[in-house]
């Protein structure tokens, strides 16, 4: 029997408590790795609790968009011993939300918006407001946002990730992602990240200043300097860029 069946027994039936998973590396991974830890326990009801790691400066306890599973969950007491979700150890960010689609045979996303959206802006919107947090625009409906990853992964070339990504659809879609192996997911097609092609870019912005004539368009990075693949775009285009951290 498969593995994660296995596991899923354990959790019903002896443990009633999970804990929010952790990553080394950036926000983005650790609210996706602790969106699906926070989904799975709670359609298996279970008491879902975190564990804030102050001498790791990658937490990011204070980002506005983790705060709500922090406000929604529970600080852990250090006296229980908490098992954690994941069922293959090399699945990485995926594979708690990989759990959740195969329990929920639906798309994270959908029940996301259905279950917990408003709650989680009501709570993001309240900690905006209390950090006087103010977007750059005043009419969010006369914009466009395009989000460019740089900083980590500035000199990566974009790739096709369509063999990859069909790998571990196959796998969800069949129940058996606790079969899932990264050098296999690799060898269908590089998995990693990387920021959009210069010539990809350029079609979305045509294309959507073709389409929205009214809307202005900001691309949003994170980087020292913007790169002159970026820079001729920004220019070409008249588009506006943030790209520091302050921004």
């Amino acid at each position: 029997m498969c593995y994660f069946i296995v596991k899923i027994v354990k959790y019903k039936y002896m443990n009633k408590y999970t804990l929010l998973e952790h990553r080394g590396d950036r926000g983005g991974s650790n609210f996706l790795i602790k969106m699906g830890c926070f989904i799975f326990g709670k359609i298996q009801n279970m008491d879902i609790y975190y564990q804030r790691l102050d001498n790791d400066t990658r937490e990011h306890n204070n980002k506005i968009y983790i705060s709500p599973l922090f406000e929604l969950t529970e600080e852990i007491n250090n006296n229980k011993i908490l098992n954690k979700t994941l069922v293959n150890p090399y699945a990485g960010m995926r594979g708690s939300s990989a759990n959740v689609v195969e329990l929920l045979k639906m798309d994270i996303i959908t029940y996301f918006n259905n279950h917990y959206k408003n709650e989680f802006y009501n709570i993001m919107k309240k900690k905006a407001l209390e950090r006087k947090f103010e977007l750059p625009w005043k009419d969010p409906k006369k914009i466009i946002c395009i989000h460019v990853r740089l900083e980590d992964c500035a000199e990566r070339a974009d790739y096709d990730g369509r063999g990859s990504a069909n790998y571990i659809k196959t796998l969800i879609e069949e129940n058996t992602f606790c079969k899932y192996d990264r050098k296999i997911s690799d060898s269908r097609s590089l998995d990693t990240q990387a920021p959009i092609s210069s010539s990809k870019l350029e079609r979305f912005i045509t294309e959507f200043n073709e389409k929205y004539p009214e809307k202005e368009i900001y691309i949003i990075t994170r980087c020292n300097d913007i790169p002159q693949w970026l820079y001729q775009l920004v220019k070409k285009y008249k588009v506006h860029i943030s790209h520091k951290n302050n921004d």
